[in-house]
Parts: C-alpha cells; sequence; structure tokens
C-alpha cells in the first residue's frame, strides 16, 4: 500500500519532506509510500509486510538488527540501505512512534537520500533574497504590529538602518505613511487570516520624506507550522 509522504514539523520530527513507511510493532512495513519506492525502487508489493531491518547494510550480514530500536528512535541517523538494484544508498533515518488509542503501538520511519538539498535551505535563502536584494516592497511585523524585519532593498526604505527601526510600531516608522486606518487592516489580516489585498495608500515614505507616493498595499497573516500566529506581511508596491 503507498501513502502520501510527510513534510514534518513539529514533535521534534525534522521539517525536510521525507519518504514515508509505516511499520507494525513487529518492525514489518504496512504501508509503502512512492517516496519511499523512488528513493529505494522497490514497489509496495516486494515490500509490505517485510521488515524494513533487512535493507540495512551492515558489516555482518548474519547480524539482525532488534527490532524498532535499531536505528534508533528519535534524531536523524545516516544509514546505508540497499536499493533493487543493489547499490548501497547513504539514507537519514528518522523514526518515531505512532500511538493510536484504537490499536497496538506502531512506527513511522521517514526516510531521506543524505546528500539531498534541504528545502529548509532554499526557503531561507529565498527569503534573505527578498529581504536583501529584491527591489520590492516587503515588511515583517509582529503581532503588535512592530517591525520585524524589512526588505533593505525598497524604494521607500532604502538606506535606511535596521538598526534604527527593528521593534518599532510601522506607524513610528513610517507616521506619514502607516495611518491608523491602515493600522486597522492589518489587524483585521492578523485577527482573520484574511489577506489585504491592493488597498490604495497615500503618504510619504522614510527613504522619501519630500514626495508624496501612492501605494499599493497588500498583506497575509504568518503562521507558524502549529498554526501559531506569528505577525503580518504588507508589501506596498508604487
Amino acid at each position: 500500500m503507498t501513502t502520501p509522504d510527510e513534510v514534518p514539523g513539529n514533535g521534534g520530527v525534522p521539517a525536510t519532506p521525507r519518504a514515508r513507511v509505516l511499520l507494525d510493532s513487529d518492525g514489518l512495513i504496512t504501508e509503502w509510500s512512492e517516496g519511499a519506492e523512488a528513493l529505494l525502487g522497490y514497489g509496495p508489493e516486494e515490500m509490505v509486510s517485510r521488515p524494513l531491518w533487512s535493507l540495512l547494510v551492515r558489516p555482518d550480514p548474519a547480524a539482525e538488527p532488534a527490532g524498532p530500536d535499531a536505528p534508533p528512535a528519535g534524531d536523524d541517523r545516516l544509514v546505508l540501505l540497499r536499493d533493487r538494484a543493489g547499490r548501497p544508498v547513504e539514507t537519514t533515518w528518522h523514526m518515531y512512534p505512532r500511538l493510536t488509542p484504537e490499536g497496538p503501538l506502531t512506527w513511522v520511519v521517514l526516510l531521506a537520500r543524505a546528500d539531498a538539498a534541504d528545502p529548509g535551505d532554499f526557503d531561507c535563502a529565498v527569503l534573505d533574497a527578498l529581504l536583501t536584494e529584491a527591489p520590492i516592497g516587503l515588511h515583517l511585523f509582529d503581532t503588535d504590529l512592530r517591525l520585524v524585519r524589512f526588505n533593505t532593498a525598497s524604494p521607500g526604505m532604502r538606506h535606511v538602518r535596521p538598526e534604527d527601526v527593528i521593534g518599532q510600531r510601522g506607524a513610528v516608522v513610517a507616521p506619514r505613511l502607516v495611518t491608523g486606518d491602515l493600522e486597522e487592516l492589518l489587524r483585521h489580516v492578523l485577527d482573520t487570516g484574511q489577506p489585504l489585498i491592493d488597498f490604495v495608500q497615500q503618504g510619504y515614505p522614510p527613504a522619501d520624506l519630500g514626495h508624496e507616493h501612492v501605494f499599493s498595499m497588500s498583506a497575509f497573516r504568518l503562521c507558524d507550522r502549529s498554526e501559531q500566529v506569528l505577525g503580518a506581511g504588507p508589501s506596498p508596491s508604487t
């Protein structure tokens, strides 16, 4: 049986997408995902009801692992698994128990090729580029509408030093642009999750206080993986 692969993010489980394999209490495979098939080449019909440990490449082939405690549960472990062509594949292995009130303890094993790029690194690179290089307006506020980060390359904030404005409310950073009406709209975004789209706002940005600009304001709510609200991300464009 195949299952969707996971992008875990809580409970100590890594945030990198992994191929998921489900095991019963005896360590036998009950579900084999498409990602696992892509990683190792075996189809579900070959792997279901088979012990996952049988794929481990061990110095002594006669030495059998001791069930679901080897490799141990918890943080990522580097292991060698043998693919369908007989080649060893260096793999990150993350295992944790799956507790359900209906049945016995089962196990989830998350596998990924060890040399695969971490999407979390890619996400960080994209965010850094948006906040330092892209010539667009992007500002990140916390739930009290205090500035957390902003794009230093945006025309409205160019030459503004982060240490002078981080931690201050938007109305303090840009008092001739961030009005009470705009703050109310941002609070509505925070409270409801409904994005603000193309709200027209006139004002004077910190980088050009001598000229009035007309901005089209959009904003979205920011949440972590547990749906905890972190803040709002308004993005003005001229």
